[in-house]
């Protein structure tokens, strides 16, 4: 069974029930929960733990997906959490042309366990060593995220042209 939890930034109520509506239409009776890291500024580890304070405590992995990743493919996605049935206490990281990406899916307890203040996803895989199942794919989607107005622009383009 999949669980999603959108974490959300400071005054995001109105995306909570956009959420809601999206997934509905998108997988009837679906559950999407939604908390919110209300520390602005704050990294993306303090999000990770405070979704994790959403989840059930018998799931066993975390896909972390940056909303600055829009074009990442559903077929990664599931390939993603393929690998990570098969090695289910390994990280598992989308790899596009030798490029690490996003997202990846990391083990629960570990995120529970090693995820602690003043610590990074970045550290946690480092420090995985060979725990880390690297996924190659081929999807642009895993390492083309947004920063910037031209990184956006970028994206819509691509977008537009649609899949090739």
């Amino acid at each position: 069974m999949h669980e999603v939890v959108v974490v959300l930034g400071p005054q995001a109520w109105e995306i909570a029930r956009i959420v809601g509506e999206t997934a509905e239409r998108a997988a009837p009776g679906s559950k999407v929960g939604t908390v919110v890291n209300d520390a602005p500024g704050s990294d993306m580890a303090a999000s990770v733990r405070k979704g994790l304070t959403a989840l059930r405590r018998d799931v066993s992995g975390v896909l972390v997906f940056p909303a600055d990743h829009p074009l990442v493919t559903a077929g990664t996605v599931r390939r993603l959490i393929d690998v990570h049935r098969m090695v289910p206490a390994d990280i598992v990281v989308p790899v596009r042309q030798g490029r690490r990406g996003h997202p990846a899916l990391f083990p629960a307890d570990c995120l529970r366990r090693e995820l602690t203040e003043g610590r990074t996803l970045r550290d946690l895989a480092r420090a995985a060593g060979e725990a880390v199942t690297l996924v190659e794919v081929d999807d642009e989607g895993v390492v083309l995220d947004v920063d910037t107005m031209e990184d956006y622009r970028r994206i819509v383009d691509i977008a537009r042209r649609g899949p090739r």
